[in-house]
């Protein structure tokens, strides 16, 4: 009996030396710069506890983090229950100051107050702030101190404090408004239901970041808006994107994403309507607009698939990581020469195949046109003139393009056909950056051949034509006829075949 007793005192001590540090005036004081000293391990610069009080039925802290920074919460606790009716207040000067707290390096202000009720195995917290310059609600139900369900709404956010607060650069700047409501939130397998809501206006992208950080040349401000809707079925997150610029215009009626692996796959409609206005992707100045509709899948591999209506034709392509293969059909090219700004001197249509390595710039164009005719131009009207031959009316049945593309560099091979006619050029060179052209093309009029070189700037080349088997052609039929009326029956074949050996 006498050890039950001492047992028993011991243990009133120990409790009663347990209540009188954890719930009275004396031991919170001793508890205080404890804790206070805790705080100052995991938060940088000096923290001071200004406040500690904890009583069996309520409790009060304030945290000083500097003048203008601090924690405060109070309310009412249960230790039997194990429940909470509590207020909170937070007004955080800089976040960058609680990194090793929360193990991401925010940046910029928080201020936030909000209640927070239930009890260990339920919480509810309620709260608005201002974030980002923006008003912020939220609801967020806790059950066993994991999240279950999440309602947020936030309005007029600031894109460009955003980017400061998750330690981004300026990338652009807007505002924002997101309304979510999600719910069954499970973290273990990535997964919940619910509805979430984003719309920006009046945004703008900050060329001279995007180009710094992308290696780009954007425009130094473009103009941009999206309404996105996202609808959160167990790991997957499906959306309807409009996204509008005052550059290009995307659509999507069904973005999936799936939120355990990463992997992405949607339907998209790009509507460009001025192509001159992508300078800044093509270094180039191009004319008209276009409308592509594909599917893209992203995941470990890259698969995008398109189609268009361009050039007077049809475009399908498939890019697979870095391999991109299109296909031309029925193209007329005078829409090429309108789209691209050169001089119009071919008319004709068919068809196109494009392979390019989109990582190594380099690729093959093969092109098979029918139905050719040669425009109105300083080479074609310098040789009809000479050969007293309208080469304007030849029309080109058989008419092939292979192209070599190595980045800016294009080496051609060209061959076409007519009835009197033959054209052919082989390692013809288009330099696209400086808008160079420097070619060899060797033509045959009625079996007459002549060479023409074209050199200088794409749009207003120079032409030098050799037209000396021309001339030898017409003075020999010149000096031939003259003869053939003076000269004796018994010379003129010899003479004749003497002619002949000089039009070889």
């Amino acid at each position: 009996m006498r050890i039950l007793i001492i047992v028993i005192a011991v243990m009133l001590l120990l409790f009663g030396g347990l209540y009188v540090v954890l719930f009275t005036g004396p031991g919170n004081g001793i508890v205080k710069p404890i804790l206070e000293g805790k705080l100052d391990n995991i938060i940088e610069g000096e923290v001071r506890l200004e406040e500690f009080m904890l009583r069996p039925g309520r409790f009060a802290f304030e945290i000083s983090l500097d003048r203008n920074s601090k924690v405060v919460a109070k309310g009412s606790m249960n230790l039997f229950a194990r429940s909470i009716d509590a207020a909170y207040d937070l007004t955080i000067l800089e976040l960058s100051r609680l990194e090793h707290l929360i193990n991401y390096p925010l940046k910029g202000p928080l201020n936030t107050s909000g209640t927070v009720r239930g009890n260990l195995s339920g919480l509810f917290i309620k709260g608005m702030g201002d974030v980002a310059s923006g008003k912020t609600g939220y609801q967020i139900k806790l059950i066993d101190f994991e999240p279950k369900s999440v309602e947020v709404t936030i309005k007029d956010a600031r894109i460009e404090e955003i980017l400061h607060l998750l330690n981004q650069p300026h990338y652009a700047s807007g505002l924002l408004e997101v309304t979510a409501d999600v719910s069954n939130i499970n973290l273990k397998e990535i997964g919940m239901d619910g509805l979430v809501k984003t719309k920006i206006h009046q945004g703008k992208v900050n060329g001279d970041v995007v180009n710094k950080e992308f290696d780009m040349t954007l425009p130094q401000q473009m103009a941009f808006k999206c309404d996105a809707q996202t609808r959160l079925e167990k790991n997957l997150a499906i959306s309807k994107v409009d996204f509008l610029s005052d550059i290009a215009d995307l659509f999507s009626q069904r973005s999936v994403a799936n939120l355990q692996s990463a992997a992405i796959e949607s339907d998209y409609k790009i509507r460009v309507p001025d192509l001159d206005k992508l300078y800044f992707a093509t270094n180039r100045h191009l004319k008209g607009s276009l409308e592509v509709d594909g599917e893209i899948k992203m995941g470990k591999t890259v698969l995008a698939t398109g189609k268009s209506n361009i050039l007077g034709g049809t475009l399908d392509f498939r890019l697979e990581n870095n391999i991109f293969n299109a296909n031309l059909r029925d193209i007329q090219t005078l829409a090429v020469s309108d789209m691209l700004l050169y001089p119009k001197i071919f008319s004709s249509s068919g068809g196109a195949e494009v392979n390019y390595d989109l990582a190594a710039k380099r690729g093959v164009l093969e092109a098979e046109l029918k139905e050719g005719k040669i425009l109105p131009n300083q080479l074609m009207t310098l040789l009809s003139s000479m050969a007293k031959f309208d080469i304007r009316k030849e029309v080109y049945g058989n008419i092939s393009l292979k192209s070599e593309i190595d980045d800016e560099i294009i080496l051609s091979e060209l061959y076409m056909k007519s009835r009197h006619t033959t054209i052919n050029s082989e390692n013809a060179e288009i330099d696209l950056d400086n808008e160079k052209i420097d070619a060899k093309i060797e033509i045959a009029i009625k079996g007459t051949g002549f060479i023409a070189r074209i050199k200088g700037n794409i749009n207003k080349p120079k032409v030098n034509l050799d037209a000396s088997a021309l001339l030898k052609a017409k003075a020999t039929e010149k000096l031939e006829k003259k003869l053939e009326k003076k000269l004796p029956e018994e010379f003129k074949e010899p003479v004749k075949k003497l002619f002949d050996f000089f039009r070889r």
